[in-house]
């Protein structure tokens, strides 16, 4: 029996899915960030290592022949192929373009479009896994506008707005306070600018908006205006990307990944509404599942296998990846 490796590391946490040749999964690993702006390397060695201990934990000490190691990796390859080699025998690790590997666990496709809205931002057309377009992501200096670090940033900003009395009543102030695990508004900066957990700003900033999404949810004003000026500011992205590659919206379907999406449906609400009113018939969707599972749909493509006829079974191998809003 061959064995595969998928791998999808970022600055929160690394996940590693071990797979067989019939796409059934044997077992996954995880662990903490890995991502080196935001963590010390030892962090990001150790992060590797819990996960390889968790992924190898039920074979005892026997070391796994794995044909391929692949996926997303935003962090330093040279640690993980070290942490791998501990216990797994495989080649170097392959990395993926991050929008290429959203669309496979989105769509189960290779073609189409990826509205990204996770910590950071980002628009990617692909047609194949050789041609890729990007847009976006260029740091919260210059963009992520619509972004998880764009929607807490807005969302800390109402709060504070309230608390110097200048801003209407939100929810978002209790929720800021609860969050930070402060009672006050002098907690504010030091719990922000020097947490005690040392999370990276950039984290700390984008993990507040599911708290954004959770307001808006139960109907807060100020939440609800920021959860819809982000799917607005996606649905531009969108348009952008497809008119400058002078895509068709009918042969390549679109597609919203990333965990910001998940902070309220609001939010594809308000990208849908934009773009029915700029452009007619483009319509963006959930995707399927996280984009681990990507690195199993890319077997199935390179073994000639339509994924998409094989969505069921996908489904029950790798329930707990579907994409849950």
């Amino acid at each position: 029996m061959k064995y595969y490796l998928g791998i999808d590391g970022g600055g929160s946490k690394i996940n590693l899915l071990l797979f067989n040749e019939n796409y059934e999964l044997v077992h996954e690993g995880v662990g903490g960030g890995v991502t080196a702006s935001y963590l010390e390397l030892s962090v990001i060695r150790e992060n590797m290592m819990a996960a390889v201990r968790s992924l190898t934990e039920p074979f005892h000490g026997e070391r796994i022949k794995v044909e391929r190691s692949f996926g997303v990796l935003i962090g330093p390859a040279d640690i993980l192929n070290e942490c791998l080699a501990t216990a797994i025998d495989t080649p170097s690790f392959e990395g993926r373009d991050e929008g290429y590997m959203y669309l496979l666990a989105g769509g189960l496709t290779d073609k189409g479009g990826v509205a990204l809205s996770g910590t950071g931002d980002g628009a990617v057309l692909i047609n194949g896994r050789s041609n890729i377009y990007h847009t976006g992501g260029y740091g919260s200096y210059m963009g992520e506008d619509g972004s998880g670090w764009w929607i807490g940033n807005r969302g800390m900003f109402a709060a504070v707005q309230m608390i110097d009395g200048w801003g209407p009543d939100t929810k978002l102030k209790d929720y800021l306070f609860d969050y930070l695990k402060v009672t006050n508004r002098r907690g504010l900066i030091p719990a922000v600018y020097h947490n005690a957990d040392g999370i990276p700003h950039h984290s700390l900033i984008a993990s507040f908006a599911r708290f954004v999404g959770k307001a808006a949810n139960e109907g807060d004003e100020a939440a609800i205006a920021i959860i819809r000026e982000a799917g607005i500011l996606m649905a531009k992205k969108m348009i952008g990307l497809y008119k400058i590659n002078h895509a068709d919206l009918k042969d390549f379907p679109m597609y919203a990944c990333g965990g910001a999406w998940k902070s309220s449906p609001i939010m594809l609400e308000a990208c849908n509404e934009y773009l029915a009113e700029h452009a007619p018939g483009a319509v963006v969707r959930y995707g399927i599942f996280d984009p681990i599972v990507a690195c199993v749909i890319e077997r199935m493509l390179e073994d000639g296998k339509d994924p998409r006829q094989y969505e069921a079974f996908l489904r029950q191998q790798y329930g707990k990846y579907l994409v849950n809003i």
